[in-house]
């Protein structure tokens, strides 16, 4: 079983990162990992706040790490970080976006998680402007999308998590990390695959209707076998397993199958870092930016790549 040891939580302050804060501070007691809060500040000397004024012997960048690191004790205080490292990094090279340096700390420290918020189901908050988007699309690691709610009180353990696959390598490790989550919760965890919807060929009349029926059917078994294979694969045999037939996209069947059973977090998988290459074309990315629950994103390297 696969479990993460090293979260990084990137954080901006806003009002929708601090839930992403309780989370991650959550999640590493759960799993027993170092927790590592993050903060970039994206210094461009001549657009220095007016309120910082720099003694002689400080200057300006330096204030604002200090505020910065202020600011970070105040939010481990609220947010249970108090065991977190904590980090500043004032970015000065134009090149180098928050995204960048996010992903660069990653790399360069071995953080097997980063944890960032999310705003609602209608798209990714601009976490340090665009920064929440892009560090998904290229973190060299897993990545813990974490919902904003209109209150960050009341934080609740993980119940019911639904891992969403293709049966294709990056949905295998989705599968296996995130049942790390699930025995350290307690929760249900549900296997869902998407019956793509028939050829044309099925329904073009050359085919007789039983025809059609035995296609459908083999189809149906072979999804159960292969969900039982993986429960199997990732030792957790008494996993609910389901496998739908749906005209819909895969992304929107399991947005609504994840509402309909109450899901509080989704796991998906994609490949690498290098470019948007996510299973089943682009359903996990639509996942991402349509579940209205946390969404977890299993990066499998591109080294792995099948075929």
């Amino acid at each position: 079983m696969e479990s993460y040891r090293n979260i990084l939580l990137a954080t901006d302050f806003s009002e929708y990162s601090e839930r992403a804060a309780r989370r991650a501070a959550n999640v590493a007691r759960c799993l027993g990992a170092q927790l590592t809060v993050l903060h970039i500040i994206d210094y461009c000397p001549e657009n220095i706040p007016l309120d910082i004024i720099s003694p002689e012997d400080l200057n300006p960048g330096e204030i604002l790490v200090h505020r910065a690191y202020s600011s970070l004790a105040s939010l481990a205080d609220r947010c249970g970080l108090n065991d977190a490292a904590r980090k500043v990094i004032l970015s000065q090279r134009a090149s180098h976006s928050a995204r960048k340096e996010i992903i660069q700390y990653a790399e360069k420290h071995g953080m097997d998680l980063i944890v960032i918020a999310t705003h609602g189901h209608h798209g990714l908050t601009p976490l340090l402007g665009s920064t929440a988007d892009r560090v998904v699309r290229g973190a060299p690691c897993d990545v813990l999308a974490v919902r904003a709610r209109e209150s960050v009180e009341g934080l609740i353990d993980y119940s019911r998590i639904l891992g969403a696959t293709d049966f294709l390598d990056p949905s295998y490790s989705a599968a296996r990390r995130v049942t790390s989550l699930v025995k350290s919760y307690n929760a249900v965890l549900m296997l869902l695959h998407v019956v793509e919807d028939p050829p044309e060929l099925l329904h073009s009349g050359w085919i007789e209707p039983e025809g059609v029926d035995y296609a459908n059917d083999l189809r149906m078994r072979t999804a159960q076998d292969s969900l039982q294979k993986l429960a199997e694969a990732i030792e957790y045999p008494e996993a609910e397993q389901h496998a739908i037939t749906s005209t819909e996209t895969a992304a929107q069947v399991i947005i609504d199958f994840a509402e309909a059973q109450a899901v509080d977090l989704i796991a998906v998988g994609a490949y690498g870092h290098y470019g948007i290459d996510f299973f089943l074309g682009s359903t996990a990315e639509r996942v991402l930016h349509g579940a209205a629950c946390d969404v977890l994103v299993a990066r499998l390297p591109m080294a792995v790549k099948s075929g």
